[in-house]
């Protein structure tokens, strides 16, 4: 495969995990970009130069409509040369967010971010900003015949698990809001995760996770 073709092949795969991902955040996704193939994909962004400028995606939540997220995916600085998103190269997002108020990103990123760039996202209170690696969406990892099912539950569900089996959140199992799962669903600490996993003898059981 050329070199052009397995970057327009990465970079469909990684679009369909973007979207894919959101959805199931709870945000409204169209059918038309959970299902794109790379034809379709090659058709809407023709230019491979300028396609992670293209690429932007913004949602709405379906239970919130004031709840939107961006996903932007930052060109690595030419200059540097580890070729990682330097903050001239993230700027410009941060902008866009303050002036459509909207208070959460996702950046995805080929090559990491420079130290600088980190310090400035680390400082940047006002905005809740996740970051990827193009390799960690080139794939969907829920899909994974490995990966058991995952529901996030409300705070009344949670409440309502921890009611019934008289237990504090302390005394859940626990889960890494690190875990490339949790950082899948966008987990934060303190929610839990009711987890169906399958079973020879029982058919399904559920465990829960309590994130941290």
């Amino acid at each position: 495969m050329a070199d052009s073709d397995q970057e327009y092949d990465n970079m469909w795969r990684i679009y369909r995990t973007c979207n894919e991902m959101l959805a199931a955040r709870g945000y409204l996704v169209s059918e038309a970009n959970l299902t794109i193939d790379e034809a379709t994909f090659r058709e809407r962004f023709p230019d491979l130069e300028t396609i992670r400028k293209d690429m932007d995606i913004v949602v709405t939540h379906s239970k919130n409509r004031a709840d939107k997220i961006f996903v932007f995916f930052p060109e690595s600085d030419a200059s540097s040369k580890s070729g990682a998103v330097s903050v001239k190269h993230i700027r410009p997002y941060l902008d866009q967010m303050e002036t459509e108020n909207i208070r959460r990103c996702i950046l995805v990123v080929s090559k990491g971010f420079t130290s600088f760039a980190k310090q400035t996202l680390a400082e940047m209170s006002a905005f809740k900003v996740e970051h990827f690696n193009d390799s960690e969406l080139l794939v969907n990892i829920t899909k994974h015949v490995l990966v058991p099912e995952h529901e996030v539950l409300s705070e009344e569900d949670k409440q309502a698990v921890l009611d019934r089996y008289r237990l504090k959140e302390s005394q859940l199992p626990r889960m890494l809001f690190t875990d490339p799962v949790a950082r899948f669903y966008g987990l934060r600490r303190g929610q839990v995760v009711k987890i169906k996993r399958k079973s020879e003898t029982a058919g399904r059981y559920i465990t829960y996770r309590y994130v941290i």
